[in-house]
């Protein structure tokens, strides 16, 4: 085998494992990128939790009339803040705004709150007769 052909084969070899490594930094890249997505989501929804627990517990100390409305309140909780706003309690429901906020992030809620029986578990947010009924994401 000639010199050249040395050159040839070394060169191609290098740039087979250059595009290799390359490729593969790539995918780490991707899969770092997924999993901070992921933690950020999964953050957003612990902090909404969160939150919505605060606002039901102010609602249910208070007595749950209007006596329970209240401006912005803020917490640090979580690695991140939260507040809620209770503008109205009236005919045993509340309407509540949050506003989440880690890192960069922030996400705004409007939930509603009833005084009802319902179905309780993991996932439902409830203290004593007062449940969250719905929550949505608003902008």
């Amino acid at each position: 085998m000639g010199s050249s052909s040395r050159v040839i084969l070394v060169g191609a070899t290098s740039l087979i494992v250059g595009v290799y490594a390359i490729s593969l930094k790539n995918v780490q890249s991707n899969n770092l990128k997924t999993a901070v997505v992921q933690v950020n989501r999964v953050q957003i929804e612990r902090l909404t939790d969160a939150a919505l627990s605060l606002a039901l517990h102010h609602i249910v100390f208070m007595g749950g009339g209007s006596s329970a409305q209240c401006n912005w309140t803020e917490v640090a909780a979580l690695g991140g803040t939260v507040k809620y706003k209770i503008p109205s309690v009236k005919n045993n429901s509340a309407t509540v705004y949050i506003t989440v906020k880690t890192g960069d992030l922030n996400k705004n809620f409007k939930a509603v709150m009833e005084k009802k029986q319902g179905k309780k578990g993991y996932r439902k947010v409830h203290r004593g007769e007062w449940l969250v009924t719905s929550v949505f994401a608003t902008k």
